[in-house]
């Protein structure tokens, strides 16, 4: 009898490590997460599998309408059933790689990134994003290929930001009209005509170099933004008005520094103070 019970342990002892062995043979290593002009997303995780070849499931973030795989430049076979993407790894390593575009939405001037993540997830925005709200707050900021990237833990993450305008591709101004000579009123004219060209010539170059020139200074605005610029931002966005005292307690952001951000914000007008009763709030300073 205590014979059989030994033996009937035994086999479920290993059944459970054969199991477990199976359910944790494979990792996602990382999901990249790149935003683009159009609203279109491109997701690109990396898969390692300890014992190929193997046969994985992978819950996807989106809806796909493009969709891809391969392991040491050699295609593989996907197939998407119920928002789960279904591969074999032949190697140690594979690439699989969709693009969505149900995980955007446009309201106006602003664009709205919201999805629900069950791994850790870095999300790269183009250089012409600005975002201005982010959640969860408790997220970390890597470089990758020089630009800025957004490190988050799974959950339920969204970011709002707006495009800034780009600067339009260099034209030279139009040529001012030839006079005609074949008349002897404009023998007699084409000077003045000439030099009214050449004035009207410079009155175009210098509005457009003033409207560039002004575009430039926008988007060189965000450039100079860091970490804890952002934070304060996105606070600011969150809360509407705040004292520095609220921004301390918020941010976690020491008072010095604070100070020196919310200085540096009023300046490139991105934030402007009101005072009431004798107390001084911030706030974000509205787009015209």
């Amino acid at each position: 009898m205590w014979g059989r019970k030994w033996l009937i342990c035994l086999f479920l002892l290993i059944t459970i490590v054969f199991s477990a062995r199976y359910v944790y043979a494979y990792s996602i290593e990382s999901t990249i997460i790149k935003v683009y002009d159009d609203g279109s997303v491109m997701i690109t995780q990396i898969l390692s599998s300890t014992s190929p070849p193997e046969e994985i499931s992978i819950e996807l973030l989106g809806s796909p309408v493009y969709i891809e795989a391969n392991s040491d430049g050699t295609p593989i076979p996907v197939e998407v059933s119920d928002g789960v993407a279904y591969l074999t790894v032949p190697s140690e390593k594979a690439i699989l790689t969709y693009m969505v575009t149900d995980l955007t939405n446009k309201v106006g001037e602003d664009w709205v990134l919201s999805f629900s993540s069950p791994y850790p997830v870095t999300v790269i925005l183009s250089d012409n994003m600005m975002m201005y709200e982010i959640t969860p707050e408790n997220f970390d900021v890597t470089i990758i290929n020089e630009t800025v990237a957004f490190v988050f833990q799974p959950g339920q993450i969204e970011i709002k930001y707006v495009l800034v305008p780009q600067m339009p591709g260099g034209t030279g101004p139009p040529s001012p009209p030839e006079p005609s000579l074949s008349t002897g009123f404009f023998m007699g004219m084409w000077p003045i005509l000439l030099a009214l060209g050449v004035l009207l010539a410079i009155i175009v170059i210098y509005f457009a170099f003033k409207k560039q020139q002004s575009k430039r200074e926008s988007e060189d605005i965000y450039s100079l933004l860091d970490n804890r610029d952002n934070r304060i931002l996105t606070t600011l966005s969150k809360y509407g008005e705040l004292t520095a005292r609220e921004l301390i307690e918020k941010t976690s952001i020491p008072k010095t520094p604070l100070y020196r951000r919310l200085r540096k914000l009023v300046e490139l007008g991105l934030v402007e103070s009101v005072t009431r009763s004798g107390v001084v709030y911030y706030r974000i300073k509205s787009r015209k």
